[in-house]
């Protein structure tokens, strides 16, 4: 007996390790992300310029930009740029600790809900997924938004497996809970799943004691409490800004889905979500590893099931009435989930395929694992960049001369603004163009104004989508060649610089 017992450990040693293994990866793919220290994007660079330009309290009123982010992250990220300076590095550095957090929470909620060989699986697709060790260097809230999600989770269930919570437990939960609303918006889905549960238990196991019931209640209320307080203080802004409902728009469930078209949207806004932010695909293997992983769990623990599934719900029905986008990485929160029960359910497939087709199961888990994995190695081989103006605006001042205009177009100026001084170049230094997306006549009669200037830089980035299929940068260009010369260029991924002259235009 002794003996058996000593192997088992021996056994559960070796799933420790190679767990750890994986987390190892997870850690190391986000730290060569995280080094690559892409250019600050349009949406970085909005939140940036928030961050840096304003005071502490200045962080609690409606950000510029449209810009839409809690108030503690944004606090957070002002101390860690205020300690380290505002570089890039600094300005992710939450985020990437976030990510690296995410991992080893996301170990310990598996551990709750499946076995050895699904937490592993659950534990690779995790670790590898592209989405999630992108945002880990993304200067937003979404990652952060999935390490809290997480560590709710863990919470939850540890505190719906018990009778009878402790003092220290609930106060504990309590705390967590309302301050976790001020850190990240989808939290709110989390906790309002989690209440639902744990005072259903709470009826539910202590019928005669009144006393856990009414501490469950409290803590709920407690819950509650902080997201009055900060809907007032903050989340309000947020909800009435029409160019954000605008812009996720396409992510509002149809509410009421009144015809076909409508009800097309749940199968194709889930499709999506695999894609990104999950960074699976929609293949027949993921879909039915997700059904079983589902039945699986329902059928072992329906509370734990339930915790899983309500914030997908309250997440759905807030975005029924245009509270809360269900798409893209506003639902990163929920990718962890969706891999548990991809996990759960590729291992129950395998464990019945393995003993009459091995090479079944085999092909299953590899077909499962292989292409998320092929697209993480993809981006890290060729590092992802969005728009690199870091390099453009650098070729400009190496090749400046003492009389120069720099010309940028709108949709760089605001990355150019986080850059400028990095560059030495201040606010006379430079003229911002025109927006004019429904009247192209504008932009021509703005670049007319550059006419008598012999040098004249133009700078892009962030360019628009085509525009009744015109592309904006090569509208620009046919234009200046027109009426100028050409007398230099440089582009990278995103970004580009034209150097004209523009001493005779017409």
């Amino acid at each position: 007996m002794q003996y058996n017992r000593f192997e088992r450990g021996r056994f559960l040693l070796r799933w420790d390790i190679l767990a750890y293994l994986i987390i190892g990866l997870g850690v190391s793919l986000r730290l060569i992300q995280y080094n690559f220290n892409r250019s600050l994007w349009l949406d970085e660079a909005f939140l940036a310029l928030n961050i840096l330009n304003r005071s502490l309290l200045g962080l609690f009123h409606p950000l510029s930009y449209n810009q839409g982010a809690p108030v503690g992250f944004l606090i957070m990220e002002k101390i860690v740029v205020e300690v380290f300076n505002g570089s890039e590095y600094a300005l992710r550095l939450m985020p990437l600790l976030f990510g690296i957090i995410s991992l080893f929470l996301f170990y310990k909620l598996a551990q709750r809900y499946s076995n050895k060989f699904a937490i592993l699986i659950s534990l690779i697709l995790f670790s590898v997924s592209w989405y999630l060790i992108y945002y880990s260097s993304e200067v937003k809230q979404y990652s952060s938004d999935v390490a809290i999600a997480l560590l709710l989770l863990l919470l939850a269930t540890r505190a719906i497996g018990t009778k009878k919570m402790g003092g220290d437990q609930a106060t504990i939960l309590g705390i967590i809970g309302a301050a976790a609303i001020w850190f990240s918006h989808p939290s709110v889905f989390i906790l309002a799943g989690a209440g639902i549960i744990l005072i259903s238990a709470g009826f539910i196991k202590n019928k005669k004691n009144n006393k856990e019931v009414i501490k469950r209640v409290t803590i709920c209320s407690f819950w509650f409490l902080s997201l009055i307080i900060c809907y007032f203080t903050s989340l309000r802004y947020i909800g009435h800004n029409d160019v954000l409902l605008q812009y996720w728009s396409a992510n509002f469930m149809p509410f009421p889905p009144s015809n076909l078209e409508k009800l097309q949207w749940f199968p194709n806004t889930f499709n999506e979500i695999l894609k990104n932010p999950v960074g699976l695909s929609s293949s027949g293997i993921v879909l039915v590893s997700i059904l079983a992983g589902g039945i699986s769990l329902y059928s072992k623990d329906r509370e734990k099931f339930f915790l899983l599934i309500l914030p997908i719900v309250f997440c759905l029905i807030a975005s029924g009435f245009h509270k809360y986008p269900f798409g893209g990485r506003l639902v990163l929160f929920i990718a962890p989930i969706i891999l548990l029960f991809v996990g759960e359910g590729a291992e129950r497939i395998a464990k019945i395929s393995l003993p009459h087709r091995k090479l079944f199961g085999i092909a299953f888990l590899a077909l499962l694992i292989i292409p998320p994995s092929l697209l993480t190695k993809k981006h890290l081989l060729h590092p992802y960049t969005r728009e690199e103006i870091k390099p453009v605006i650098s070729y400009v001042r190496t090749n400046w001369n003492k009389g120069d205009i720099l010309y940028l177009y709108y949709g760089s100026q605001y990355a150019f603004k986080y850059y400028s001084k990095l560059y030495g170049f201040g606010p006379n230094d430079y003229i911002v163009g025109v927006s004019s997306r429904n009247n192209w006549k504008r932009y021509q009669d703005d670049l007319s104004k550059l006419s008598g200037h012999k040098r004249v830089w133009i700078l892009f980035s962030h360019i628009c989508c085509p525009w009744k299929g015109v592309n904006e940068e090569l509208f620009f260009l046919e234009y200046l060649d027109r009426a100028g010369k050409r007398l230099a260029s440089f582009r990278t991924s995103g970004a580009s610089a034209y150097l004209y002259d523009l001493e005779n235009i017409q």
